[in-house]
């Protein structure tokens, strides 16, 4: 069995783009699907203190274009791995 550990960080303020994504209904069951789960619309922004190391096949990259395919038009931001 694989090993867990939690994360912690601090959290804070963003720029309120999450909510209004998470919000479109193609959005959340795309999100649904990949995660498995059913998600709550808005964000929880944490800095974490050093870089996440991506240990084991648990942890995958999902590409923002995944999601939606105009992510970067509403959000101006474009996602890296």
């Amino acid at each position: 069995m694989q090993s867990h550990r939690d994360l912690s960080g601090i959290v804070q303020p963003g720029r309120g783009l999450g909510a209004s994504l998470i919000a479109d209904q193609a959005v959340s069951e795309t999100l649904q699907k990949l995660a498995g789960f059913s998600v709550v619309p808005g964000t929880l922004n944490v800095r974490l203190p050093r870089p996440l190391e991506r240990v084991g096949a648990c942890w995958r990259y999902v590409a923002a274009a995944e999601i939606t395919a105009d992510w970067e038009t509403r959000t101006g931001q474009a996602a890296t791995s």
